[in-house]
């Protein structure tokens, strides 16, 4: 019979306890790190695409993509995948924003072009499920998701969890909006699903009352009864301001990480 090895590549000693022979070891596994970063919300636009100097388009047409991330492009390219919220629209067609029946109302657009600062940037990955991916309907929609993929940057709705693979190991990515606490119902099933098909399940979802540091209290239980679900990580998006951590049954609970680069003033 093969001679089992120690870690070192040595003979193991026979054991007087385990006999000459032992048959019932095998080699320590190796450990490795997986490090995702998550980033709040993304505005990569201006208000109704103006490109005056002092607008984010504007600025775009001066300096190169990776100017916007590069204060960041450190910690981003030495991870194995970041993830952010794309808060707006990508198109170059000159299309109408859809009506809002709220005041004060925003929508936010930008050239298909400017989806390679999240590349240039090394972010991997974007959620497209928030207030403003409709600002211009389903062709703007379209268009930004289209415009994401030729930039190389995958997208995730409700309809498309991102799922990044590394050393064998499955983590799910669910890009969601939640609205009310009645969305964990739809929410725990759709973990239940994921469980199925990788090994670590995080939902990032984009939810809550703006510019308010403290979370509400339906989103404090609708974020718990996530993990009672099964999820590993929650993660909110929307409020643009930061708001606590949690630590909840050993799993973390970020209620808002805030802004991360808000192009959208409306000057």
């Amino acid at each position: 019979p093969a001679v089992p090895l120690a870690p070192d590549g040595g003979e193991l000693e026979a054991s007087p306890h385990l006999g000459a022979e032992p048959t019932d070891w095998e080699p320590p596994q190796a450990l490795h790190t997986i490090v995702l970063s998550f980033v709040g919300d993304c505005m990569i636009a201006s208000f109704k695409g103006k490109t005056g100097p002092k607008t984010f388009n504007g600025v775009a047409e001066t300096v190169a993509p990776s100017h916007f991330f590069s204060g960041v492009y450190d910690i981003f390219s030495s991870d194995d995948f970041t993830v952010g919220n794309c808060e707006n629209v990508f198109t170059d067609r000159p299309l109408t924003e859809v009506y809002k029946n709220y005041s004060p109302a925003y929508w936010y657009k930008s050239p298909t072009k400017n989806a390679q600062v999240f590349t240039a940037g090394s972010v991997e990955a974007v959620s497209v499920s928030n207030n403003h991916s409709g600002d211009y309907g389903t062709a703007g929609a379209e268009d930004t998701k289209k415009a994401l993929e030729e930039a190389g940057v995958l997208w995730g709705d409700s309809d498309h969890p991102v799922i990044f693979e590394k050393y064998g190991v499955k983590i799910a990515v669910y890009m969601t909006g939640m609205w009310g606490e009645y969305r964990t119902v739809a929410l725990s099933g759709k973990l239940a699903e994921l469980e199925k098909i990788s090994d670590y399940q995080i939902i990032y979802y984009h939810g809550g009352t703006e510019r308010k540091y403290e979370p509400d209290a339906w989103r404090m239980r609708a974020s718990r009864k996530l993990i009672d679900a099964g999820a590993d990580l929650v993660i909110g998006n929307h409020p643009h301001v930061l708001q606590p951590i949690e630590t909840y049954h050993g799993a973390d609970i970020v209620y808002s990480l805030g802004n991360f680069i808000f192009g959208g003033s409306p000057t």
